[in-house]
């Protein structure tokens, strides 16, 4: 049965039943209604006297008679008859090939109508697709999926902008109190207030460039230079900038990775950023306990992890870490660096470790105390 499963198999077929169903009507009621006329016109001549064995001897009939009546009737009538069946069974296929061809156009009106719909703004418009297979039904299928994406990312599109503008008011708002302050004499331009001032641009300073990564990781213009490091050597520069801040909360820290692993061709700047997010956020959610990165070769990869014993991710948050400007509740605090979180460090992570061709993993539990977070980066 697949192979009428297409459009273009339908459509044949269905004009083959209409060829077949008016060369069958035609070839019937032209059959019934020649053989009514012939035996009328039979009848007919026998009535006149003619008693050979069908009457239709026409040396009984002088020539410059012509044809008798009876004759010139049965013509006629055979004549009318068959155009007036031929007709019905034009018009019978026509009526035939109406219905079929609704049927098969009923579906693309529809998708017409949603995508004019969706020209006019109702994104997310979706069409019946009623289990069908062929080529309609798959672009039926294409439809509803490219209509809830785009609803979908019109909708993320319009979070994000309202989250953009609401990180950027916040420090703006702050710095202009202070400046206007200072200007006013209200407020004493004291080193405490410098420094407060200047955390709010370095916050200001951290989403533009987390902007400006994801931006230019969606056009797949964020450039890379890579360059041959050992999984160790790799984890070691983010051990050496979190160590001393591991300490201060009273947390250990260690490395894991076998001096054998192979060497992984990446940015080193940029891996090391993710790397950083990473053990950033395990510092920010971890309250005692222990970090750890390692590294091991699985299955011809090498596997990068970030391990912690932090108060884990909840099953309902865990599907959109990935996301931008996605916070839980207590995420938005400052880190440990004293820059408040933007939202944008993990889907940085994710768009760093994609354009390396890798991907990377989440698994956490919420439910058990310090069950922590763990992140695999597979390259």
């Amino acid at each position: 049965m697949k192979k009428f499963n297409t459009l273009s198999s339908r459509l044949t077929l269905a004009f083959l039943l209409v060829g077949i169903l008016g060369i069958v009507l035609v070839t019937t009621l032209h059959t019934r209604s020649t053989r009514t006329e012939f035996e009328r016109f039979v009848t007919e001549r026998r009535g006149h006297g003619f008693d050979d064995e069908w009457g239709l001897h026409d040396d009984d009939f002088p020539p410059h008679v012509g044809r008798p009546q009876s004759e010139r009737l049965f013509l006629r009538n055979v004549v009318r008859a068959s155009v007036l069946r031929a007709t019905g069974a034009v018009v019978a296929a026509l009526l035939v090939g109406a219905v079929l061809s609704r049927g098969l156009t009923q579906p693309i009106r529809a998708l017409t109508a949603a995508t004019q719909r969706m020209a006019d703004g109702e994104l997310g418009t979706q069409v019946a697709v009623s289990g069908r297979r062929d080529e309609i039904g798959r672009l039926a299928t294409s439809f509803n999926k490219m209509s809830a994406d785009l609803a979908q990312s019109s909708q993320k599109r319009q979070q994000m902008t309202a989250d953009i503008a609401h990180d950027l008011r916040t420090p703006l708002t702050i710095l202009r109190g202070y400046m206007d302050g200072i200007r006013d004499g209200t407020v004493e331009n004291s080193p405490q207030v410098i420094d407060i001032m200047y955390e709010e641009v370095t916050h200001l300073e951290h989403l533009v460039n987390d902007l400006r990564t994801l931006s230019l990781a969606d056009a797949g213009q964020l450039s890379l230079d890579k360059q041959p490091i050992h999984p160790r050597s790799l984890l070691e520069r983010t051990g050496l900038a979190y160590i001393m801040q591991a300490e201060q909360k009273g947390l250990a820290f260690r490395i894991e990775a076998d001096d054998a692993l192979p060497e992984i061709h990446v940015d080193v700047e940029r891996m090391t950023q993710v790397l950083n997010n990473l053990v950033s956020n395990a510092l920010r959610f971890t309250a005692q306990g222990e970090i750890v990165l390692s590294a091991k070769l699985q299955d011809g990869a090498v596997l990068l992890r970030v391990r912690d014993m932090g108060q884990g991710i909840s099953a309902d948050a865990l599907p959109h870490i990935f996301d931008r400007f996605y916070r839980t509740d207590t995420s938005r605090t400052r880190s440990a660096d004293g820059v408040a979180s933007s939202g944008l460090g993990l889907a940085i992570v994710q768009a760093v470790v994609k354009a390396h061709g890798g991907q990377i993993e989440v698994t956490s539990t919420a439910d058990a105390i310090n069950s922590g977070t763990q992140f695999t980066i597979v390259l």
